[in-house]
């Protein structure tokens, strides 16, 4: 083992991301997906495309339709505005950003 496969192997022993499960080539290094956050799910399901465990386990995240907060149209079919609907989904974003500002900011202090 080199330096390099050393340094790897340190990182995967103290990874919360990842596990070790014993193949039948031997010990393998799994990504554990429970531990991972949406966004390194995410990424991790774009760079191994082919990894269906991993895709369901990101699709599995998702809120369920009967939970999701559904707003209405901001346009008509003839293409103008429904500025009522426009402000609604407006503030809703707006409040969306605030919350999630201020839980970075309650996790760094």
């Amino acid at each position: 083992m080199n330096k390099g496969d050393m340094c790897s192997f340190w990182q995967a022993m103290t990874c919360k991301s990842l596990y070790f499960v014993m193949a039948a080539g031997g010990l393998s290094i799994q990504p554990n997906f429970a531990e991972m956050s949406t966004k390194e799910l995410t990424a991790y399901v774009l760079a191994h495309r082919e990894d269906m465990e991993a895709l369901h386990a990101l699709v599995s995240r998702r809120t369920p339709d009967s939970e999701a907060t559904w707003y209405g149209p901001m346009f008509t079919k003839e293409g103008v505005p429904i500025e009522e609907n426009i402000r609604i989904a407006e503030e809703a974003i707006r409040k969306r950003i605030e919350k999630e500002n201020q839980e970075n900011q309650d996790r760094s202090h």
